[in-house]
This record gives structure tokens, C-alpha cells and sequence, in this order.
């Protein structure tokens, strides 16, 4: 199989040999197998991505009913320990809504189920003043305060929810109650449980996955718990490592080893067994192979800046949910409109002209990768970290292995 890397696409090749991954190749004339590829795939030069915010994260309240060591909010408060009120929030929907007719809109904290109240009034008033708009709706929760009632509310109106939970072995150790300072199990009992019996609720949402975060000291378990987690359960998982500039959360150079020794044994593990419906369900895994099957590419990895970006408790812009209130990355305000001058230089940054992306194998897909990642790793969003790009490498060539496998054993799965 050949990885054409402009279009992100895989091609069987019939003629191994042609391949010298040491000097390249020699174009053959009219039996050139790569241009034959080249002129098949049809694929056009990227294009500079323009603004064109289709989903907003409205961060309605900066306080948490929790204390995570390795919150990028701080104590979930981001600083400020505010609430935004139902005006705010009718501005922005209005503000991002006047020259467009679809929204996507993620309820974010701190922990927005405190302020559930505002998300119920929220998404009538958008069904009932916009309804010349398509509004979707997606939640991310620590699950505390989840109950029937509200779930039956986030069915009703087709949410996509992202439930935060390190699993039944980290949840105690990484993810304490507000109001206690030591580790505790309950925390993970009471989740844990709470997951096992909404089960049913959950499985009717648009969309729902269990994300995870490890940190430097729980990486000697995460194989154990991550197995756990996607085999307990029929939702999707994600995990990922914390991301901070503080020394003491820092990964070290092996520490991003062992991360990436974490992934490779989840997919080797459920690959054994052959379990490729549970290697669907990891998130990324799942992302990628959907790109290597359907050779979609041009992508913006997640659109911080460009599709999407966070809206603060006080109407302001900034780079994503993990930048609010950092006004290094504020790109405007409901008063002000955007800062322009920021966007440009975003998009510039997402065609990949500049080293090491211009000559990445990985650059179609991962788009100059994660802003937040490259700052909390090389102190600016656009000096790129090598521990994420290390990360990435590992999670594409693994999702190249189980799609690989996949199209042998399991092809209608692909579908």
C-alpha cells in the first residue's frame, strides 16, 4: 500500500519494486505507476483556510464542582470564578448566527451542569426565536450533576456529550471532589456506577464518548484502565496526556515513550483478539481510519481560530476552550468583532509552508496540529512540539495498522 501524502490517500500497488524508500523513485514514462496514481486521485493544492465559525464553545460558568491536579482551568475557574448571564449568551448565538444559518454550540466550563438552567433556557430560545436556523448542541461534563432528568433533556434535543472519566483505576487517584484534598474512590464509584445506569440514555444522544486524561505518574496503569474502559462499556473512548506548562505536570521525553507504548499495547492488544468493533470505538483511531478509507483530506485539524473558538463568561474570543481567559490568544470580543490580524496569521499557519510541517508525512491531516499542546510544550502556539508530533506519528502509523488489517478481516466494518 501506497500513502499518497497531498490527499491523504492509500493506493495498492501491483508493482512493490517500483518502491526504493531510499532514493525515491524514477518516473517509467506512459507504466509510471505513481503518475497513473497521481492523475486518478484528481487532487487539488490546499487552499488558505478563511474564517468561517461554524461551532462555538460557550464557556457559561468558570467554577467546578471539582478539583483535577492537572486542570488547565486551574481550580476550574480559569481565574475569574464567574457565570454568563442569558444575555451574553443570546449575543453570541446572534452574533455568530447573522451571516450563517448553522450552529454548532458545546455548553463548556468549569462544570456547565451547574448552570443547567441556562442551557435549558438557551436551547428553547434558539428553537423558538431562530427557528429559521439549524442549531446542534454538544455538552462536555464531569457527570456529577447528571441525573435522568437532565439526560432526557440532552436525548430530546439530539446533544453530543463528552463525559470526563480517567477510568475505574485513575478517577480516585487523578480527580478529587471540591472540598476534599486527598485521593478518594468514591469519585470513581459514584461515576462509574452513574455511567452503568444511565447506560441507555447515553447510548440515544447524537453522539457520546468517555475521554480520559493521564498523567506522568498513571501511565503505569493505563494500559490495564483503558482496556477497561472500552471493554466495560459499547461507548467510545478517548485519553490523552495532560497538557500543562507546569514542570511538575510536564511529560519528560520518556515519559511521551511510554505514552506512545500505551497506545501501540491498546491497539496490539485488542488486535490479538481480533476485536476490531472496540478498536473502532477509540476516538482517534476511529478519525483516522474514516480519513484512509474515504480519502477525505484539506483538513483543519480541530479549526481552533478558523471554524471554531471559545466564547468567555464576558463575550470574549479566544483560540479554543483551553485558551479562555488567556489574552495572549484573545482573538475579539461581541463588542469588537474579531481581531483579524490573529486570524491571518492562524490561517497562514494551517498551510504548513514552514519546517517541520512542510515536509511532514502526517501535514494533510494533522494541519500544524494542536495550539495548545505547542504552547503549554514550546511557550508559543505556533512553535511546533516535537512530543506531540512523536504522539501523532504513533497514532497515525497505528490507525494504519488496524485499517490495514481491517480491509483483509473485517472490510464490511469500513462501511
Amino acid at each position: 500500500m501506497l500513502f499518497h501524502i497531498p490527499s491523504s490517500s492509500l493506493y495498492q500497488s501491483d508493482v512493490p519494486d517500483e518502491v526504493n524508500t531510499d532514493s525515491g523513485f524514477a518516473c517509467r514514462g506512459s507504466d509510471c505507476m505513481f503518475c497513473k496514481v497521481k492523475e486518478e486521485l484528481q487532487w487539488q493544492p490546499k487552499q488558505r483556510p478563511d474564517l468561517k465559525i461554524r461551532s462555538i464553545a460557550l464557556n457559561i460558568i468558570e467554577r467546578c464542582n471539582m478539583r483535577c491536579h492537572y486542570c488547565f482551568a486551574g481550580k476550574g475557574d480559569y481565574g475569574f470564578d464567574s457565570s454568563m448571564s442569558m444575555e451574553t449568551a443570546i449575543r453570541a448565538v446572534d452574533f455568530f448566527t447573522q451571516d450563517q444559518d448553522d450552529l454548532h454550540i458545546v455548553f463548556f466550563g468549569g462544570e456547565p451542569l451547574l448552570r443547567f438552567r441556562l442551557i435549558y433556557d438557551l436551547v428553547h430560545w434558539c428553537i423558538r426565536e431562530k427557528s429559521d436556523k439549524r442549531f446542534t448542541f454538544a455538552l462536555t461534563t464531569n457527570g456529577l450533576l447528571m441525573d435522568q432528568e437532565k439526560l432526557d433533556f440532552f436525548v430530546q434535543h439530539r446533544f453530543s456529550l463528552r463525559w470526563s472519566w480517567d477510568g475505574p483505576l485513575l478517577q480516585g487517584r487523578q480527580r478529587q471532589l471540591h472540598g476534599t484534598k486527598k485521593q478518594s474512590s468514591a469519585a470513581s464509584d459514584v461515576i462509574g456506577s452513574k455511567i452503568r445506569r444511565l447506560s441507555k440514555g447515553l447510548s440515544e444522544l447524537r453522539s457520546f464518548c468517555l475521554r480520559a486524561t493521564l498523567d506522568h505518574n498513571s501511565l503505569s496503569l493505563a494500559i490495564e484502565n483503558i482496556l477497561n474502559m472500552i471493554c466495560s462499556t459499547d461507548f467510545r473512548v478517548a485519553w490523552s496526556r495532560v497538557s500543562s506548562s507546569d514542570s511538575q505536570l510536564r511529560f519528560s521525553g520518556e515519559d511521551i515513550e511510554q505514552y506512545c507504548h500505551v497506545f501501540e499495547g491498546v491497539v496490539s492488544a485488542l488486535l490479538k483478539e481480533k476485536d476490531y468493533p472496540s478498536l473502532l470505538r477509540i476516538r482517534s483511531l476511529q478519525t483516522y481510519v474514516r480519513v484512509f478509507h474515504s480519502g477525505s483530506y484539506h483538513r483543519n485539524f480541530c479549526g481552533a481560530g478558523l471554524e471554531y473558538l471559545s466564547v468567555s463568561t464576558r463575550g470574549r474570543f479566544y483560540l479554543c476552550h483551553r485558551f479562555t481567559e488567556d489574552e495572549e490568544e484573545s482573538l475579539g470580543s461581541l463588542e469588537d468583532g474579531f481581531d483579524m490580524k490573529k486570524i491571518k496569521a492562524i490561517s497562514r499557519h494551517r498551510m504548513m509552508e514552514d519546517e517541520p510541517c512542510q515536509s511532514c508525512w502526517m501535514r494533510e491531516i494533522c494541519a500544524g496540529g494542536c495550539f495548545h499542546e505547542h504552547k503549554m510544550g514550546t511557550g508559543h502556539i505556533m512553535t511546533i512540539d516535537p512530543f506531540f508530533c512523536q504522539i501523532q506519528d504513533t497514532e497515525m502509523r497505528q490507525a494504519l495498522r488496524v485499517y490495514l488489517e481491517m480491509t483483509v478481516h473485517a472490510p464490511e466494518l469500513l462501511e
